[in-house]
């Protein structure tokens, strides 16, 4: 495949993505910043969920 590296990366970045928007649901005390990035990423029930992020980076990784 030759997007294979470009997706493995998506996939990782999307992966620190869900699991920060995870740590931060479980935080009372938000700055506005953490708030508003928060706001705009998607909800626990959508695809952008850890676990998706990291079955993808499973599928995408060659193995050795």
């Amino acid at each position: 495949m030759a997007y294979g590296h470009a997706e493995r990366t998506l996939a990782t970045i999307r992966l620190l993505e869900a699991e920060t928007a995870e740590l931060l649901r479980n935080r009372p005390d938000l700055e506005p910043e953490q708030e508003s990035w928060l706001r705009g990423q998607a909800g626990p029930g959508e695809a952008h969920t850890a676990g998706a992020a990291a079955r993808t980076l499973i599928q995408c990784t060659p193995s050795a």
